[in-house]
């Protein structure tokens, strides 16, 4: 049975003719403004700050280091990261090869911190990439799933979750065999990049997941599937990653003529100090 749930994975993550343009969901309006993205309200989705994404090809993916950094990749034509602060500053550009894109990305996974994992529809699927400390990701992937093909990636702990537009969001084991799926995934939504918290062991409670017929990004049940809350993003969305300490929300979308990182406040549990309005309720509700 696991070996036919696998098959099937593989064969519902189809490959896609990577290039230039954006990679646009089914249903995704066509962005084109230039303007920024503007407060959300406190506490929950509140926006806490963005940044220009100005690579010469579409990055998509998002991936939070656990010493601050921000990485991310070309969708098509891939050859390089880019690396930026978790508060906006671009750092540098590391050429890589060995992937023909990325569209979404954890900075958490079974190997440790000195590790993340990148995605792709195409034949190279989940791909696991070293880190070393002061924003310096690997050239090639160490390890890589084939079977494994999409847009968007997770890590709680236990499990990774994986899915792509239009197909159920897969529970995968550290070995990379197929598990289960979430219930009710995709709820009639073009997924792209995605985001659960790390627990011990685990069980984290929520996914968090961007969508291209609509401009949301929702908190759904791991357990049921059933949607708790969401709120309004800024045009089409890519990638998707959980800050290691600081609650936050790591969002890449696809607007031109350039593209934004942006930073919403997640309300998780978190030992920093509260460093926004929505925090600073959060404490004293």
């Amino acid at each position: 049975m696991k070996r036919v749930l696998l098959v099937w994975a593989a064969s519902a993550f189809a490959a896609v003719t990577f290039g230039s343009t954006v990679d646009r969901g089914p249903g995704c309006p066509a962005a084109t403004t230039k303007q920024g993205p503007t407060p959300y309200n406190p506490v929950w989705g509140e926006c806490l700050r963005f940044w220009p994404m100005w690579e010469a090809l579409w990055s998509n993916m998002a991936a939070c280091t656990n010493d601050g950094y921000f990485l991310t990749g070309q969708y098509g034509s891939f050859d390089r990261f880019y690396v930026y602060t978790t508060m906006g500053s671009y750092v540098r550009s590391v050429r890589a090869s060995g992937v023909l894109g990325t569209c979404d990305g954890t900075g958490k996974t079974h190997l440790g911190s000195g590790y993340f994992a990148s995605i792709t529809p195409a034949d190279t699927g989940v791909s696991f990439w070293r880190y070393s400390a002061g924003g310096y990701p690997g050239s090639v992937p160490t390890i890589s799933w084939p079977h494994l093909r999409g847009r968007g990636i997770s890590w709680d702990g236990k499990y990774y979750y994986v899915s792509n537009f239009n197909t159920p969001i897969f529970k995968v084991n550290s070995s990379g065999s197929v598990v289960g799926t979430v219930p009710g995934s995709p709820w009639d939504c073009a997924l792209y990049g995605h985001a659960t918290p790390v627990r011990p062991g685990g069980n984290a409670p929520y996914i968090y997941v961007t969508c291209h017929k609509n401009e949301w990004l929702a908190e759904h049940s791991l357990r049921t599937g059933v949607r708790v809350r969401s709120f309004s993003v800024y045009k089409c969305s890519g990638g998707l990653d959980i800050g290691w300490d600081d609650g936050y929300l790591y969002y890449v979308q696809q607007t031109t003529p350039c593209r934004w990182a942006i930073v919403y406040d997640g309300d998780f549990p978190t030992s920093v100090k509260p460093t926004s309005l929505g925090k600073v309720k959060a404490v004293f509700r």
